[in-house]
């Protein structure tokens, strides 16, 4: 109850402040007035008066009205999940509470719980569990148990009840703080922010022990052993989880390409880094708590299940996937929920070629354009090249390619593509360790043992010839596909990792976005707000790099770039040289405003250009 009463009182606390402060605007409004009459003073007092009181009213309606949105995920009905549904419903009736009224599975390692309430908690609602389907993948029945028994510790303790109330809070104090977001120099934006870090450390601790209680709880139901097992498992799992994703799951997104199977991935992936799981295991647990964190460290909680009583039951160690009927169908509607539209889903022995392939391609054909910026359109094959290199012209020739932005690892990748073009190469995934290069007879395909001999001075163009034909590699294979340009290979690939509202480049003022492979220059919008709020506008409307091609931006990719310098000037002056030899001129605007480092990353980047040449 105390708990209860802590958040409705800081709701209702920040309601009253936001009041008391247009209150006090208003006085201060009428006491200028007063004291100035209808002076200049006066009517821009109450204009910064009238602004405040709207914006917080504005901020506060908008906060009233807001509602949560339901839990996602796909439902899960009694046949779809007899064990899990008949699991929940024991740990319910053990921990003295409602069971829920639905089960949703997501793609998250987590599992939660919530609840419909209404009248500030005070009177239940619709229950969800939500349970994310690596964690039932990846646990046994014991720490599975676990898991849910603390979820309904939150249940019996009525946590679930305060969840509206402390998101409400939550939404009321992010709006308000948004509303003020671009009034850094405003007093009244600094007493909101003084409140919201009073409100969120409060909400913070609270949810810290609301964990504990519940973590007592599950050591109850389920018992001691089972809880801090599956405490310790957490973090180990989550992190399998994600490395998972990284190396193997998302490996096809830039080409849009999706495993079919990412369960059972998932389990290859489990039982092929099984020796990587048990050195995450020996870890120390992460002991750290940060003053808003809304959990306390794994190593706190594990300490204060220490002594609790309670052995693993019969069949605990069963794994927590054979709760539902039929997991690989259930993770199939899971997976066709989670990958946006548009995606190709493969198996997993053809996603690692695609992939892998794909951008071997797109590397040798910016190592093709490189050659044809030095040697000419006519020249830019791998067989020209061994022929200029092997004519003596080789340290020369390699520094025109670096300077004609030559990518790093460009000869393999050309060499590469013309294998595979040739049926010699093949990428096979490894769930144990990096993917594999197979030639066609099965053995290792080394792509620096062929390109070893362009590099050797010893060696002539024959014997350079010879080692890729011995492998099987057409020469007249190794040749651009064609399939992109410097520009959309660029944009394809770029982050946008800064940005700046206003520059000058050429005369014109422009937007500039700093990307990972270049530099965007937009035309400004007159009627949009000015500084960092519309840039994030233009961010958030275009999305990428190719959106902001597709709204008119110059694309400037450093492919392209030849020559880039600082140029003398109040403010950063670049002059840029494109490798087709037209000229730009950047001029930084002192008063813009900015997201991240812009011109350092520009400044950075062009003494990099000059030091190679």
């Amino acid at each position: 109850m105390l708990r209860a009463a802590v958040s409705v009182a800081l709701l209702g606390g920040f309601y009253l402040y936001a009041l008391v402060i247009v209150a006090a605007v208003a006085a201060g409004t009428v006491y200028a007035v007063t004291r100035f009459g209808s002076s200049r003073a006066s009517v821009e007092v109450i204009g910064i008066g009238l602004g405040i009181t709207v914006a917080v009213l504005v901020a506060l309606w908008r906060a009233l009205r807001h509602k949560a949105s339901p839990p996602q995920g796909v439902r899960l009905s009694r046949d779809d999940a007899p064990g899990l549904w008949a699991l929940a419903e024991a740990s319910a009736a053990a921990a003295g509470t409602r069971g829920p009224d639905e089960i949703l599975v997501d793609p998250e390692f987590n599992a939660a719980v919530s609840e419909e309430s209404k009248a500030l908690g005070l009177v239940g609602g619709r229950r969800y569990l939500i349970v994310g389907l690596p964690l039932l993948a990846s646990f046994d029945t014991g720490r599975f148990r676990a898991v849910i028994g603390h979820e309904f510790g939150h249940y019996s303790q009525s946590h679930t009840r305060l969840g509206a109330v402390a998101y409400r809070g939550h939404v009321a104090v992010r709006i308000m703080l948004d509303a003020f977001a671009q009034r850094r120099f405003n007093p009244v934006t600094w007493l909101f922010k003084a409140y919201a870090a009073l409100f969120f450390t409060v909400q913070a601790g609270v949810s810290r022990a609301q964990e504990f209680e519940a973590d007592q709880v599950a050591a109850r139901l389920t018992g001691g052993e089972n809880t801090r097992a599956a405490f310790r498992e957490l973090p180990v799992m989550a992190a399998a989880w994600g490395r998972f994703q990284q190396q193997y799951m998302l490996l096809g997104a830039q080409e849009k390409l999706v495993p079919d199977d990412v369960f059972g991935g998932f389990a290859a992936f489990r039982d092929g880094r099984a020796d990587e799981i048990a050195e995450l295991r020996a870890q120390p647990l992460p002991s750290e708590t940060q003053r808003l964190d809304t959990h306390p460290s794994i190593a706190s909680r594990v300490a204060a299940l220490e002594g609790a009583p309670g052995e693993p039951a019969p069949g605990d160690d069963a794994p927590a996937a054979g709760l539902l009927a039929d997991f690989d169908a259930v993770a199939k509607r899971v997976d066709a929920e989670w990958f946006a539209p548009g995606v190709e889903r493969v198996p997993w022995s053809e996603l690692c070629q695609r992939t892998v392939s794909a951008a071997q391609r797109k590397r040798a054909d910016a190592a093709f354009r490189a050659l044809a910026r030095v040697l000419g359109p006519d020249k830019a094959s791998l067989d020209a090249l061994i022929a200029e290199v092997k004519d003596g012209r080789g340290e020369v020739l390699w520094q025109e390619l670096e300077a004609a932005n030559f990518p790093r690892g460009g000869v393999q990748a050309i060499v590469a593509t013309a294998a595979l073009d040739s049926g010699a190469l093949r990428f096979e995934l490894s769930w144990d360790g990096p993917m594999r290069q197979v030639g066609r007879d099965g053995e290792p395909f080394g792509l620096d043992e062929l390109t070893a001999p362009l590099f050797d001075a010893d060696a002539d163009a024959a014997t350079a010839r010879g080692v890729l034909a011995k492998r099987g590699v057409d020469l007249a294979l190794a040749v651009s596909s064609g399939k992109s340009t410097a520009a959309s290979h660029a944009a394809e690939q770029a982050k946008i990792i800064a940005a700046s509202d206003v520059v000058e480049l050429d005369g014109e003022k422009r937007h500039l976005f700093v990307a990972t492979t270049g530099f965007a220059f937009l035309p400004i919008d007159p009627r949009a707000k000015e500084g960092e709020q519309r840039l994030k506008q233009v961010m958030q409307e275009c999305g990428s790099v190719e959106g902001l091609v597709r709204a008119a931006a110059l694309w400037l990719p450093t492919e392209e770039i030849r020559h880039m310098e600082q140029l003398k000037g109040m403010s950063y002056k670049a002059r840029i040289v494109a490798q087709d030899g037209t000229e730009h001129t950047l001029v930084q605007k002192l008063m813009s405003d900015d997201i991240g480092k812009p011109f350092e990353l520009i400044a950075e980047y062009a003494a990099g250009r000059a030091s190679r040449g």
